[in-house]
C-alpha cells in the first residue's frame, strides 16, 4: 500500500470481515493503531463485530478501552442495531464502553434494549449494571431502581460491589 491511511485500512479490515477472518481483522486493528493511524466509526463496527464472532470478552475489552482513551467518538447503538447476532459478549461491551465513558444514562439505554427482546437477560446482568454502569457512573438513585426491579436476586447481585 502506498500510502496507509484510515480509509485504506478500513477498507482492508472490513474486507477481512466480510470474509469471515475474524482473527485477522483484530490483528489488523491493532497494527494499524501501532502505526498510528486512528480508526473511524465503520473500522470499529467491524472489529467489534469480529471480537462479537470470536466470543473473546478480554479481547472485546481491549478494543473498546483503547477506543475509550482514544476518544473515538462511535455510536454505539448503532452499532448494536446493526449488528445481525445480537449476543451476550457484544451487548456486555458495548455496555463496558459506555461505562467507561461514565455514560450511565447511555448504559440504561442499551439494558432497556433487552426489554424490548434483544437479548436475553441473566440476574448477574442486573447486578452488574447496578454496580459498574449506574453506581460508577455516580447515578445511585437509577441503580437502587434498577436494583429493586431485579426479577431474582441472589448472593451474586447483593454482593456485587
Amino acid at each position: 500500500m502506498s500510502e496507509r491511511n484510515t480509509v485504506s485500512w478500513t477498507s482492508l479490515i472490513c474486507g477481512y470481515a466480510r470474509g469471515n477472518l475474524v482473527k485477522e481483522v483484530v490483528s489488523l486493528f491493532f497494527e494499524m493503531v501501532m502505526a498510528g493511524v486512528e480508526p473511524n466509526s465503520v473500522t470499529t463496527v467491524c472489529v467489534i463485530s469480529a471480537c462479537a464472532k470470536l466470543k473473546d470478552l478480554e479481547l472485546s475489552e481491549r478494543v473498546c478501552a483503547y477506543l475509550g482513551e482514544s476518544g473515538v467518538k462511535v455510536n454505539t447503538l448503532m452499532i448494536f442495531d446493526e449488528y445481525v447476532d445480537k449476543n451476550l459478549l457484544l451487548y456486555n461491551t458495548i455496555l463496558s464502553n459506555y461505562v467507561r465513558q461514565g455514560l450511565a444514562r447511555e448504559a440504561l439505554a442499551v439494558f432497556e434494549m433487552t426489554r424490548q427482546g434483544y437479548i436475553v437477560v441473566r440476574v448477574h446482568n442486573w447486578a452488574i449494571l447496578c454496580s459498574e454502569s449506574l453506581i460508577k457512573c455516580g447515578d445511585l438513585k437509577s441503580a437502587w431502581q434498577m436494583f429493586n426491579e431485579m426479577p431474582k436476586s441472589d448472593l451474586v447481585s447483593w454482593n456485587t460491589p
